[in-house]
């Protein structure tokens, strides 16, 4: 016998559960993610790093003066902060936070969900973050600013 499509759709997860799963584990990625970006960005982007950020910005700054067309085509909250040391580091410490709301869900995370979308988009900026995982996580931040708002746990 041939189950009808009510019995079929009472079987089926609400989309509610796949929405909050899929977000509540990005900021779990996330939080791992600015965990690990969190020992590392001092040396690859810090005053005395391989690339400091500094210069990256300032050679930014050089290249398109116009800050409206500089924010265009390269986001990040280091052309307006000055990005020392202690602010790559608060800025990975932030994003962690972010990750944490996420995964906690609710309000909280609909709201945590940009911003850690945008902390990593401008510690892509100073720390050149192109390797594919740093591309992903991305992608799928920016998709998640899509879905709706899942209740908090």
């Amino acid at each position: 016998m041939v189950p009808s499509c009510e019995e079929v759709g009472a079987l089926l997860p609400e989309p509610q559960l796949a929405y909050g799963l899929f977000v509540r584990l990005l900021g779990c990625v996330y939080c791992i993610s600015f965990a690990s970006l969190s020992l590392q960005i001092v040396a690859m982007a810090g005053s005395e790093g391989i690339a400091p950020a500094q210069k990256v910005v300032e050679q930014l700054a050089t290249d398109f003066p116009s800050a409206l067309r500089r924010f265009w085509y390269f986001p990040s909250v280091f052309h307006a902060l000055r990005p020392t040391d202690r602010a790559l580091r608060s800025a990975c410490a932030g994003g962690f936070c972010c990750g944490l709301a996420m995964a906690y869900g609710g309000s909280v995370g609909a709201a945590a969900a940009p911003l850690a979308w945008g902390v990593m988009v401008s510690l892509d900026l100073v720390a050149d973050l192109n390797y594919p995982w740093d591309c992903l996580l991305l992608e799928a931040g920016f998709l998640a600013l899509l879905l709706p708002r899942t209740a908090p746990l």
